[in-house]
């Protein structure tokens, strides 16, 4: 993926040249629209190789609330829920087939095998988790989390 990336750098690099040096027409839009879809690609699939080398999912529980945090180099989003709102706390999983999955889930960066229910959502995380995991984690916050 590393190898790409640096192709994918070169194709950028050589189209923002074009760009720049190419008077405005047809040729100056085509190019432009590949750009701008060329950069958002290579921006997921840059984001997605950190998150593989350097990203992890964070739980905080205590009595009070979940913290849930997708942390690459310190930095993420967090959701926060009112623990007595969370019930049904679960192992449900994707064990097995991934053929169903959204693309964000397959490579990791979304969803899980851990479900809570908490204010009309279902909230999942656990990416990496195998199920007999899961089944300890959710033995684990079962304390925190009344089901």
């Amino acid at each position: 993926m590393g190898f790409w990336l640096v192709a994918w750098a070169c194709g950028w690099v050589l189209a923002v040249s074009s760009l720049l040096g190419e008077p405005i027409g047809f040729n100056s839009l085509f190019v432009l629209v590949w750009t701008i879809f060329w950069t958002f690609g290579g921006l997921f699939v840059g984001l997605w190789l950190v998150w593989k080398t350097n990203g992890f999912e964070q739980i905080i529980l205590n009595s009070i609330k979940l913290k849930i945090k997708h942390n690459i180099f310190g930095f993420g989003p967090v959701k926060v829920y009112a623990t007595d709102r969370c019930v049904n706390l679960r192992a449900a999983g994707y064990f097995g087939s991934h053929n169903n999955q959204s693309i964000l889930q397959q490579i990791g960066m979304k969803g899980g095998v851990v479900a809570i229910d908490a204010a009309d959502e279902s909230i999942r995380f656990g990416v990496a988790l195998e199920e007999s995991e899961a089944k300890e984690v959710v033995e684990l916050l079962r304390s925190y989390i009344k089901t």
